[in-house]
């Protein structure tokens, strides 16, 4: 029983690391959503602001550079949102065998418990039977 209780102590630890690792993911996710989004609004503006000027011979070198930090933005969004996938099967695994070892306690713990209750009930009926046997010899030997 004790084993139980520290497999699940246990499980419930490396789902709890797991959990946080998601939302750190998560959190990371977000950031590079909004890092793509900066990317492609000062792109825009850039475009707007440079594209009829004497500097637009610059715009070509800029646009092509922001493409190329979007694209790497975006794999690393890809990247994470596997490790995302990855961690969430992770977190669906180790909550079943905590469950699993929950069961497990449950089930040990109702056995326990019907042995108590099987022993008790033995030992009222020893009870039972032994004043039974009193009370027999008590009303045999009154009416000797």
């Amino acid at each position: 029983m004790k084993t139980l209780k520290t497999l699940i102590k246990l499980g419930q630890k490396e789902l709890d690391k797991l959990l946080i690792n998601k939302k750190t993911l998560l959190i990371q996710k977000e950031q590079i959503l909004n890092q793509i989004r900066s990317e492609i609004i000062g792109r825009q503006e850039e475009q707007a602001k440079f594209a009829n000027s004497e500097y637009s011979f610059f715009l070509e070198k800029f646009m092509q550079n922001s493409l190329s930090n979007q694209k790497k933005l975006e794999s690393k969004f890809i990247s994470i949102e596997h490790q995302i996938i990855e961690i969430e099967e992770n977190i669906t695994k180790a909550f079943a065998e905590v469950k699993r070892f929950e069961i497990l306690m449950q089930k040990k713990q109702l056995e326990l418990y019907n042995k108590a209750k099987i022993a008790e009930s033995k030992n009222l009926d020893e009870i039972t039977i032994m004043k039974a046997a009193r009370e027999s010899q008590i009303n045999t030997g009154s009416k000797d």
